[in-house]
This record gives structure tokens, C-alpha cells and sequence, in this order.
């Protein structure tokens, strides 16, 4: 596929950006890692995908990647939430920088609110505290409002529209309903949990 498909695809996480996952090559590799402690290959491979002129996808399993219930992600740790959003940030700041998929804005628009959403009721339920998760609901909503969608019922769909009014109305309101609905969610987690015994 061309360097344009490849960062929808990538931006649309239908290509996964971990490294380990990937040969590229060292002149593409222009831009250091991002400084997360998780996702930090999330934003830098997309930043390297950029510099592409081809990239070909293999559907071949030739890496067996050992997974850890230690490992950064598999701790579920609060601070991920924050990395996610920084990263998923950045590779907007990328598009919008660059003028890169400029055909395709409505879509990217669209992903990246739903990216954004996702962030604000993950960081709700996590364990920081209420000023802190405020703080970066509101950046989320500042964020939200300078997105153009033409028609946000046909990129969210109805909870995800619900959601988006609602966290830039009031992110104090959103957080609090977030948290409230934590409930609905006790079942995956229980399936988390039980992913590594």
C-alpha cells in the first residue's frame, strides 16, 4: 500500500504500531521515541510511517511475542490512560501539521473523536484523583470543540454522540456519570483478570 493508506489504516489502528511487529527501515526512522512510558511506539511509528513511500503487510505469523502479566500494559496502570492520550494526540498534531490526509479529514475527524471519547471515559474511571482527571477532561473538551464533523450521528452513532455532547458541555458532569457507569463494565474486567491465571 502507498504512505496515504498506510496512515489511515495506521491512524484507524487496522495496522498496529508495535515495533515489534515491524521491519522498517533505518532511513525511515527519522523521529527518537516518544517519552511515555506506554505507547511510546504508538505515536513514533506513525510519526515514521510519514516518511514512507510503500509499506507491504504480511498476514504471515514470524514473531511469537511472549505476552506478561507484568508487563506495562497488562498492569492496567492509570498512567497508560494519560500516555494513550498524549500519543493519540500527537499523531493528530501530526496530520494536522503536515497537511497529511487531507481527502480523508472527515474520517480521521470522526476516529479521533472517538479516540478522544474513549480516553475521557477511560481516565474517568481510573484512579486519579477527581482534580487531576478534570483537569485533563477539560483539555479533552477544548480538544473536542476545535474538531469539525459535518455529521457527528453518522461518525459516533448514538451512546458516542451522547458522550461527546455531554463532555463538552460540562466535563465535570461527564466524569461524574462515567464513574457512575463503571458498574456495566465489572464483567470484562473479571474476564481481564482471569486472562493470566
Amino acid at each position: 500500500m502507498d504512505r496515504k493508506e498506510a496512515l489511515l489504516r495506521t491512524f484507524k489502528d487496522e495496522i498496529k504500531c508495535y515495533l515489534w511487529s515491524m521491519l522498517v527501515r533505518k532511513e525511515v526512522m527519522q523521529e527518537s521515541f516518544s517519552n511515555y512510558r506506554a505507547y511510546e511506539d504508538y505515536a513514533t511509528v506513525f510519526k515514521w510511517m510519514s516518511h514512507v513511500e510503500t509499506v507491504v503487510r504480511l498476514r504471515t505469523p514470524l514473531y511469537h511475542y511472549r505476552q506478561s502479566a507484568a508487563s506495562t500494559l497488562h498492569c492496567r496502570a492509570a498512567q497508560n490512560n494519560i500516555d494513550l492520550l498524549n500519543a493519540t494526540m500527537e499523531r493528530y498534531r501530526l496530520i494536522s501539521d503536515k497537511g497529511l490526509l487531507r481527502e480523508d479529514a472527515e474520517t480521521v475527524n470522526g476516529i479521533y473523536t472517538r479516540m478522544l471519547i474513549k480516553a475521557a471515559k477511560d481516565l474517568s474511571r481510573s484512579s486519579y484523583s477527581k482534580g487531576f482527571k478534570i483537569y485533563f477532561l477539560r483539555e479533552i473538551s477544548s480538544e473536542l470543540k476545535k474538531i469539525h464533523l459535518s455529521s457527528s450521528y453518522r461518525h459516533l452513532g448514538a451512546k458516542c454522540l451522547l458522550r461527546y455532547k455531554l463532555i463538552k458541555k460540562s466535563p465535570k458532569l461527564f466524569k461524574s456519570i462515567a464513574e457512575k457507569s463503571t458498574v456495566f463494565c465489572l464483567k470484562n474486567k473479571n474476564i481481564c483478570r482471569n486472562l493470566y491465571k
